[in-house]
């Protein structure tokens, strides 16, 4: 009688459940998790967008908008803050050199109003800038 191939069965059934449970718990990690995502905008001479690359962006703490994280934009004008708490809330701040907020051209920069993270979702906030006069 063969004892090795019942344990060597066993051990494989055993490592796979066990793969299982820790495959499920990493995707209920993962869903809690969200996305805030955005492009950085600014008005051309024809009045129409255009985005804004190389545009420094930071992912500020709500309530005392300390920087949690830094990224800048894309060629197309993009960022992307990945893996964000469900339920957490933040702020955008967009900057770039030569460029003011095109709502209020007396702050050299845009900070949103508060963005409420989603489990599982991608949240979108686009920061208007204007050109320095």
């Amino acid at each position: 009688m063969n004892i090795k191939k019942p344990f060597s069965a066993a051990l494989v059934v055993a490592l796979l459940g066990s793969f299982a449970v820790t495959s499920a718990g990493i995707a209920a990690y993962e869903a809690k998790k969200g996305i805030i995502s955005g492009k950085v905008k600014t008005l051309n001479e024809k009045g129409r967008y255009k985005r804004v690359s190389k545009a420094k962006v930071y992912l500020l703490s709500y309530k005392n908008k300390t920087v949690k994280k830094k990224d800048k934009t894309n060629s197309k004008g993009k960022y992307k803050f990945k893996n964000l708490t469900a339920g957490k809330k933040y702020r955008i701040k967009c900057k770039k050199s030569g460029y003011v907020n095109a709502k209020n051209p007396a702050k050299s920069r845009y900070i949103s109003g508060k963005l409420k993270v989603k489990a599982g979702k991608t949240v979108r906030k686009s920061c208007k800038l204007q050109l320095a006069n």
